[in-house]
């Protein structure tokens, strides 16, 4: 089968240390981010940059792909980093595998919108326990299997919990294709209790179980595919929840640092 693509053979023929630079490399020696938030809004940044909240490590740190590069964030005060990856799987996965590279990274965090399955309120937070691979990357990092478990998601429950920062459980629905989500996808995964549908959780999953990095995915709903689809605060109008998402995640990263 085209999934059963795994290779246990563990040199590829390409990696991150071939790819990035010297430059990159050696500027990257001195920041000892062992925690980074992976996120998608373009919007949140700008705006944590403009209340002060998020630093640039380097102006040589830049990772992402041809279509566009990005800069390394520290948020203030911290050792926690954050950085802006491109959508889908294959994109999320390259910037986890050259954050891996660049940092002792043993944490990495992801956030973002996601379309919700079921009747849950625009915004609210989701903790995925496993996620269904209907995408490509996963596929070469881990034997196919129809989900991927998701180790800490019971460690991010309970963080959440002791911070009081509410939220809901469920599995998750990654697939390469979000014009070609259909109605019966979507009830045989309700039923299989996919609570949301997103686009990196299980590729981004899949590679840092193959590192041994502890991987924390959340997400708040924005747009609904509950019966017909409804945009809700997709896009222009999700800016609170994503800043709300942000500090959840921050909140989390240094308990979880700290603790």
């Amino acid at each position: 089968m085209i999934t059963d693509t795994f290779d246990r053979d563990r040199t590829p023929l390409l990696t991150p240390q071939d790819t990035l630079s010297d430059t990159v490399k050696q500027a990257a020696k001195n920041m000892p981010l062992d925690t980074v938030l992976l996120v998608f809004s373009e919007r949140l940044i700008q705006k944590l940059q403009e209340r002060g909240e998020i630093e640039e490590l380097s102006p040589q740190v830049l990772l992402g792909d041809a279509s566009a590069k990005h800069p390394v964030f520290r948020i203030c005060g911290t050792n926690i980093g954050i950085l802006l990856s491109g959508i889908g799987g294959p994109s999320a996965a390259g910037n986890a595998e050259e954050l891996r590279v660049l940092f002792p990274l043993k944490n990495l965090f992801l956030f973002g919108s996601c379309g919700t399955l079921t009747d849950l309120k625009e915004g609210c937070l989701i903790v995925p326990d496993k996620a269904y691979r209907d995408e490509g990357t996963s596929y070469h990092y881990a034997p196919a299997s129809d989900y991927i478990d998701i180790p800490q998601a019971k460690t991010l429950r309970g963080i959440f919990d002791q911070l009081e920062i509410p939220y809901v459980s469920g599995n998750t629905w990654t697939t390469d294709a979000f014009y070609r989500e259909t109605a019966a996808k979507r009830d045989r995964l309700v039923k299989e209790g996919c609570v949301c549908v997103e686009m990196e959780c299980a590729s981004v999953q899949a590679v840092c179980a193959y590192y041994g990095i502890r991987f924390f995915p959340f997400f708040y709903g924005a747009d609904s595919l509950h019966s017909t689809w409804a945009r809700r605060i997709l896009g222009d109008k999700e800016q609170s929840a994503s800043l709300a998402a942000f500090h959840a995640a921050l909140n989390a990263a240094e308990l979880l640092r700290n603790g």
